[in-house]
C-alpha cells in the first residue's frame, strides 16, 4: 500500500501516474464523490482498502480528511470513533506514506490553471494543517514516511529508490 497525500497542486497526482507505471501497480480507484456525501459509506470503503491485498497506489486517502475537513468543513466526514479506527488500520498495515509539498507560492503559481476543490484563500491554512497533522498521530508512528518535493526530485529518481526500497522489504 503506497498513500500519496499532499495539499492540491503539489505534484500529487503526476507522482501516483509515474510510479504506478515505473512499478506496474496499480492505482486504486477513489471514492466516487470528493468531499464524501455519506460518511458510513466512506467510512466502509476506506476500511476496506486496508484489506486489499496485493500492492496499490492511492491518490489521497483518508488521511486527508484530517486536514480538508477540518479547514473546508469545519468538521470531519466521519465520527471521530471511526477515524481513529481507521488511523489505527494504517499503523497496523504500515503503508508507504509519500507527503507532497511545496512552497506556498508554488502552489499558488499553478492553481488557477485547472480546478481545485479548495479556495486558492484556504492553501496556506491547509498547507499548515498539513504540516501539523505529519507531526502527530498517526502519521508519526508510520515506519515508512516520505516527504517528496518535484523541485528537488524532479525526475523521480530519489523517490524511485524510496519506493523500490518499500517494496523490496526494506526500511526508509
Amino acid at each position: 500500500m503506497i498513500i500519496v497525500t499532499g495539499v492540491d497542486n503539489t505534484g500529487k497526482s503526476s507522482l501516483v501516474r509515474h510510479l504506478s507505471k515505473e512499478f506496474d501497480i496499480p492505482i486504486a480507484k477513489r471514492y466516487h464523490t470528493l468531499p464524501p456525501t455519506d460518511s458510513w459509506e466512506w467510512y466502509i470503503w476506506a476500511k476496506h482498502q486496508f484489506e486489499h491485498k496485493g500492492e496499490l497506489i492511492y491518490d489521497r486517502f483518508f488521511i486527508d480528511e484530517l486536514v480538508y475537513g477540518p479547514v473546508l468543513r469545519n468538521k470531519y466526514v466521519a465520527s471521530i470513533e471511526q477515524m481513529a479506527q481507521l488511523s489505527t488500520m494504517l499503523v497496523i498495515r504500515q503503508p508507504l506514506f509519500i507527503y507532497t509539498k511545496l512552497p506556498l507560492e508554488k502552489i499558488q503559481e499553478g492553481f488557477e490553471a485547472r480546478e481545485q476543490y479548495p479556495d486558492v484563500t484556504d492553501l496556506g491554512k491547509l498547507l499548515n494543517k498539513f504540516e501539523r497533522v505529519m507531526r502527530t498521530w498517526p502519521v508519526k508512528e508510520l515506519r515508512h514516511c516520505t516527504r517528496f518535493c518535484y523541485l528537488n526530485d524532479p525526475n523521480y529518481r530519489r523517490i524511485d529508490l524510496v519506493v523500490k526500497n518499500y517494496l523490496q522489504g526494506g526500511t526508509i
